[in-house]
C-alpha cells in the first residue's frame, strides 16, 4: 500500500454537521484511476500527487464500516508492532 513513508488519518465529523465524511474525503481525494483524476479532477489529491494509477497518492476506504477496520489496523495494529521494536 506504501512505497515510502505515510501520514495516516482518521477522519470524523462532528455529530452536528450532517453529511457522509467518506463521500466527502472521497471527493477530495479524486476518482482512483490517476489518469481520470488529471482530466475530470485537476485540483484533487490524486491529481496533484499521484504519478500514475498504482501510486496514486492517497487511499481512502471505500465503505463507511471499513473505516473502522483500517483505522484500528493503522492505529492499533502497526502502532503496537512498532512497540515491540
Amino acid at each position: 500500500m506504501s512505497s515510502g513513508s505515510l501520514i495516516a488519518l482518521e477522519l470524523k465529523r462532528d455529530n452536528n454537521l450532517s453529511g457522509n465524511v467518506v463521500e466527502d474525503f472521497r471527493g477530495q481525494a479524486g476518482p482512483w484511476d490517476y489518469s481520470v483524476a488529471c482530466e475530470l479532477h485537476p485540483h484533487s489529491v490524486r491529481a496533484k500527487f499521484g504519478k500514475s494509477t498504482v501510486a496514486n497518492a492517497i487511499h481512502c476506504t471505500d465503505i463507511p464500516k471499513d473505516g473502522v477496520i483500517e483505522c484500528e489496523y493503522f492505529f492499533k495494529v502497526l502502532a503496537g508492532r512498532q512497540g515491540m521494536r
